[in-house]
């Protein structure tokens, strides 16, 4: 056998053993878990989450309620967060280039 037979030939064996104890698995990754923007961490993405139950909570409340100003403090932190990693996510982008 030559090279390239052997070559073949190992592939074959290697195919062969590893459909038999490394099957593939088909994994769906829930929709609320894709992260699609890529300055989105998964942090930020658990404070998007927590963000949107406390304005569920807060729909019908008065300004002067309790949960509306844990609404308000918890957005404008998440909002801050969110926008300083998008600045350094482009100064990244940036860097790159210059």
């Amino acid at each position: 056998m030559n090279v390239n037979e052997r070559f073949v030939d190992f592939i074959d064996k290697l195919d062969t053993i590893t459909d038999l104890y490394a099957q593939l698995k088909q994994v769906k990754i829930p929709h609320k878990y894709i992260i699609r923007d890529p300055w989105m961490t998964l942090g930020l993405f658990t404070s998007s989450r927590t963000c949107t139950k406390l304005f569920h909570k807060c729909i019908r409340k008065i300004r002067t309620d309790e949960t509306y100003k844990n609404y308000t403090r918890y957005g404008n932190i998440y909002n801050k967060l969110k926008n300083i990693a998008k600045k350094n996510q482009y100064f990244q982008i940036f860097d790159k280039f210059i």
